[in-house]
């Protein structure tokens, strides 16, 4: 997924940020996707994070928790 807003040199709670300026969106594909990668808008991996799958990592759990108050 492409996080509007976030450029290459992210950091943690960018994730939140961006979800915030189109949460509605993001939420609805993040549930419904087995497999999920976030990245920067030039299209480099968020937070650097080179993992098959964003959602088994704990600062992107973490960061969407805050962001939609939806706990994993």
């Amino acid at each position: 997924m492409l996080l509007h807003g976030i450029r290459s040199q992210s950091r943690c709670g960018d994730l939140v940020r961006s979800i915030q300026n189109s949460r509605a969106r993001i939420l609805v594909e993040y549930q419904a996707s087995k497999v999920v990668q976030f990245y920067n808008e030039d299209w480099t991996l968020y937070m650097n994070l080179n993992i098959k799958n964003h959602k088994d990592s704990p600062e992107i759990l973490s960061e969407m928790k805050e962001a939609t108050g939806i706990s994993a």
